[in-house]
């Protein structure tokens, strides 16, 4: 299942292949496919950062030619940003960096609860869960603690456009 968010840098407008198109539209559909945590697929176990995928596939999402995803593929290779491994039926993609652009290496991620927990103490109500996560700024604006955004937050210390 596809969930959460890829935070991308301002810095990517400076990556040696933002300014070629159909490398930089591959290279952002592994990124958005990458497994987020390890996983098995059809007996293949696939890690963190892995796509199993073929070039018709990525082919067909993004509108292009198979000579030009393999071509991007090869420059991305290249480059030392993909590794790739051919098998009968599929490739398997491992994005070399793809810790850079995931938050699950961050502290403060949210983890899930513990198996065989209720969701909900008895009596507590939503209000109540919804209080416990919930913070107000001097505005008047809410907050709501522990969720994505928060992280996201977290992960970028350069805030320029917060007041002042």
């Amino acid at each position: 299942m596809i969930e959460g968010f890829v935070p991308i840098h301002r810095k990517v407008i400076y990556w040696e292949w933002y300014d070629c198109p159909k490398t930089k539209a591959v290279f952002f559909d592994l990124l958005l496919f990458a497994a987020h945590t390890a996983s098995i697929w059809r007996g293949e176990a696939v890690k963190q950062g892995q796509v199993i995928t073929s070039v018709a596939k990525i082919s067909a999402r993004n509108g292009m030619t198979p000579k030009a995803v393999r071509c991007a593929l090869k420059r991305l290779e290249k480059s030392g940003s993909i590794e790739c491994q051919g098998a009968s039926h599929f490739t398997k993609i491992t994005l070399l960096k793809y810790d850079l652009h995931s938050l699950s290496g961050n502290k403060g991620r949210a983890k899930g609860q513990t198996k065989g927990k209720p969701r909900a103490s008895k009596g507590q109500t939503k209000g109540d869960i919804q209080e416990e996560y919930t913070e107000y700024t001097e505005d008047n604006v809410k907050i709501h603690k522990g969720s994505a955004f928060d992280l996201l937050w977290e992960a970028y210390p350069k805030k320029m456009w917060a007041a002042a």
